[in-house]
């Protein structure tokens, strides 16, 4: 399978070709204007709050079950600059620099999505090789490369069968059971019959991926994304059962302790801190 690329595309023809079909597309170079290509250095982002806490993802955290690491972001992107990070697959993901830094928001551009009432932006810094595991998203998707290069991998709705969703809760997001990276084509031999499309996103590059498609990702180099998704009104009233089941899983009544979101945490260590 083959994703469409195009260069130039006006957001009412995205509107129109892709995200109404629900067909993923790249806009290549559609974020080239954006500040945030030049002005987004690991220095710069240390600059914002060097002391504030973060957790960091060990591994795949989509399927596996590696504890996460507190830290503060000085400590991380020290990690990232002396490939500590990279050694330790540590991953800054779902990473809420607009809410904490919303300054940064005058240097990106979300108007991909139209006539969306509910949008939530994150960020994603990672070290070469790290991943967000095979998963699909309940609301549409755009996701921009800042700086590095980017591996993604699509699957269709259609390819469902192939993908074998796991039980593992997450919110709003529903997990495969393949691990990408390490396929058991004993456990999974239907993954074979996935149809499986690749891209490599380059920085100002933006990929729409529509809700239920499949998706995972591998930083190719040290790599800053930013996401954004949307949902209309419609939408949001028909995901009121996952608001409902995330609650019970905040009381630990759904799904607690077989989860993406709540690993145990592990305070780094002095050495890790950059003591």
């Amino acid at each position: 399978m083959l994703i469409d690329e195009r260069r130039d595309l006006s957001i009412p023809e995205l509107t129109r070709s892709y995200v109404k079909t629900g067909r993923p597309v790249v806009l290549r170079g559609g974020a080239s204007h954006w500040p945030a290509l030049r002005q987004w250095t690991l220095e710069h982002l240390r600059s914002l709050g060097a002391d504030l806490p973060v957790e960091v993802e060990v591994g795949n955290a989509m399927q596996g079950s590696n504890p996460r690491l507190r830290m503060t972001l000085g400590a991380y992107i020290d990690a990232l600059q002396s490939g500590e990070a990279e050694r330790g697959q540590w991953y800054l993901a779902v990473f809420d620099a607009f809410g904490l830094f919303p300054q940064l928001l005058e240097d990106v551009s979300f108007n991909f999505l139209q006539g969306r009432k509910m949008h939530y932006r994150r960020a994603w810094i990672g070290a070469r090789g790290t991943i967000s595991g095979l998963h699909y998203d309940i609301f549409d998707n755009v996701l921009a490369q800042v700086s590095g290069r980017k591996l993604l991998k699509l699957v269709s709705p259609e390819k469902s069968d192939c993908v074998y969703v796991s039980r593992k809760y997450d919110f709003l997001t529903y997990p495969s059971e393949v691990t990408v990276e390490n396929w058991d084509r004993e456990r999974h031999p239907r993954f074979a019959e996935a149809d499986v499309a690749e891209v490599i996103l380059e920085p100002g590059d933006v990929l729409f991926i529509p809700k239920k498609w499949w998706h995972y990702t591998c930083a190719l180099d040290t790599s800053i994304s930013v996401n954004s998704g949307g949902a209309s009104t419609f939408e949001v009233l028909q995901a009121t059962p996952h608001f409902v089941l995330d609650a019970l899983h905040r009381l630990r009544l759904y799904r607690w302790g077989w989860c993406a979101c709540h690993q145990p945490i592990i305070q780094a260590s002095p050495h890790q801190e950059g003591a």
